[in-house]
Parts: structure tokens; C-alpha cells; sequence
């Protein structure tokens, strides 16, 4: 079994290959170029260096060195001749790791830490926290209130700022509703929403958009 999309947790592993009967790998991948990494049988993910370059870039563009978290990552594809992609700002945070995998293969291995788009966490109405990933926020904003031009910003523990696109603003009152109903099968409760006027805001050199924000203090 292949996995993608999101992190492959030991417990998620164990139990789909109790339920399926068969080993399970995990991968590496993304819409502009699939098969980025692969899993080899020590659990390690092998870089596709054949037909793929990945820099591991900070917060400023610039290179980091093996055995450091990145907070980017840029992708050049070799494969795509139709339309290159060179030097893309994927978005991701990954750590190159210099040392062999005990697999034998020559190809370099490496972790995934994923986006670098922040969590947002929300008090419980009952007592505690919340914690809502982007990827879960996401998708409601997508399958739920049907718009895909947006941009959330936690401004307050319990509001956030939603940026539309401007094919999306008919979508206001969908997003409410289905925000709301998130929240409160969270337990969350309620939270303030604020449909701002402004676009969603990219970023400046690479386009590219930060569909999720926290503006809170991080600890």
C-alpha cells in the first residue's frame, strides 16, 4: 500500500497494515512533481535525484546545510518539458540527511516536517485546546463552502479574518456556515468570522499563497 499526502504516523501505519494485510510505504510528492521521494525497507525516504533537484532553503532563501530543518524547500523539475518548473518555492520543510541508509541505495535520504503554514489552536469550550491543522481547514473551505481563493488568518483565540478571491465573494455566507459547523463538532464553539474586503495576499516574489496564517504570540 501507498501512502501520500500527509505525514505517515507510526500508529496510522501499524493499523492499516493490520486492517489490509500488506506492508505499506510511504512517499514523498507533490503536484508538480509526484515521485519526489520514496520509501525504501528501513523506513527511510530516498531522494528521486535522477529526475528531481531539491535546495532546502530559511526563511531569508538561503541554502541550509545537511542535519538542518529547512523552511522551504525549491523544486526544479527535470522531467517536465512541456512547462519547467525550476527553483519553485514548494512550500515544504524537510531536513537532507548525509548519512547511508542501510538499504544500500546511493540516492540521498531525507525527512519531511511538511508545510510551513501554522497550525491554528482554539480554546475548548469545555476547557482545553483545540489544534487545527491547515491541510483539515482546508479542505473544508474547499468540499464544504466550495471556494478555493481564500486566505484564513487567526487574528484572536477565537477569530479568524477570511481573504476571498474575487470569484469567491458570493461564497461569504457558505463559509460561515461551514466554519461553524467545524467548530462545533470540534467542540470549539463559537468563533468569530471576518470577511474581509482585501484579496488573499501572495507572496511578493514567488506568487505563491499562504492559505493559512497565525498571527497569535508563538510559545
Amino acid at each position: 500500500m501507498w501512502t501520500g499526502g500527509e505525514t505517515l504516523a507510526t500508529p496510522t501505519r501499524s493499523q492499516l497494515q493490520r486492517a489490509f494485510g500488506c506492508p505499506v510505504r510511504n512517499s514523498y510528492g507533490a503536484s508538480e512533481f509526484l515521485p519526489i521521494a520514496w520509501e525504501c525497507p528501513y523506513r527511510r525516504l530516498h531522494l528521486n535525484s535522477d529526475w528531481v533537484i531539491l535546495e532546502p532553503i530559511d526563511r531569508h532563501g538561503r541554502p541550509v546545510a545537511p542535519g538542518t530543518r529547512s523552511h522551504s524547500v525549491l523544486l526544479t523539475n527535470l522531467a517536465n518539458r512541456i512547462q519547467p518548473l525550476i527553483r519553485y518555492d514548494l512550500g515544504d520543510s524537510i531536513t537532507m540527511i548525509d548519512t547511508p541508509c542501510g538499504c544500500g541505495s546511493r540516492f540521498r535520504v531525507m525527512s519531511v516536517e511538511g508545510r510551513t503554514d501554522e497550525a491554528l489552536v482554539f480554546p475548548l469550550a469545555a476547557g482545553g485546546t483545540a489544534t487545527v491543522v491547515p491541510l483539515a481547514l482546508a479542505t473544508v473551505m474547499e468540499d464544504e463552502a466550495c471556494v478555493h481563493d481564500f486566505q484564513v488568518t487567526q487574528t484572536a483565540p477565537r477569530n479568524l479574518q477570511i481573504r476571498l478571491g474575487d470569484d469567491e465573494h458570493g461564497s461569504a455566507r457558505k463559509v460561515r456556515r461551514a466554519l461553524g459547523s467545524y467548530f462545533d463538532a470540534l467542540g470549539i464553539g463559537a468563533v468569530s468570522i471576518d470577511i474581509a474586503r482585501r484579496a488573499p495576499m501572495r507572496d511578493e516574489v514567488s506568487g505563491k499563497l499562504r492559505r493559512v496564517i497565525c498571527q497569535l504570540p508563538q510559545h
